[in-house]
């Protein structure tokens, strides 16, 4: 993940949970910066007996929120995953699904920069603050 903070604040954080093995978030992004840092989860699929078609389960999640004055920026992405049937009682197809989103004030947005849908399944998200 990389937060690309172009304002003249500095971002306090103020919590952040995963649910990655490794990986923790910086207390604080100063102005005008652009900082990266990544978890690493461990991406296999649960052991499911009952196999429910169409309903998106994560492999990772995070979310995390920083201040930035007397505002808040509450910053969320996650890597899913579904079930999809297959015809002729073939093996299901699954089907990869990347959000992420970044809610705060002024002009804030997040885009996908990059991600596969084959094992290890990396991905990296760009959130921006201007």
């Amino acid at each position: 993940m990389r937060v690309i903070n172009n304002t003249a604040h500095e971002l306090k954080r103020i919590e952040g949970t995963h649910s990655g093995r490794e990986g923790s978030f910086p207390p604080e992004f100063s102005a005008h910066s652009r900082n990266v840092f990544q978890f690493h989860a461990a991406p296999h699929f649960k052991g499911d007996i009952l196999i429910e078609y169409g309903v998106k389960k994560p492999f990772f999640e995070t979310r995390f929120a920083y201040s930035i004055g007397n505002e808040i920026l509450q910053f969320e992405t996650s890597f899913l995953y579904a079930y999809e049937k297959s015809y002729l009682h073939q093996s299901p197809r699954v089907n990869y699904f990347w959000t992420h989103s970044v809610i705060g004030p002024g002009d804030c947005n997040s885009r996908l920069r990059q991600h596969s849908d084959v094992y290890p399944y990396n991905y990296a998200v760009d959130f921006t603050i201007e």
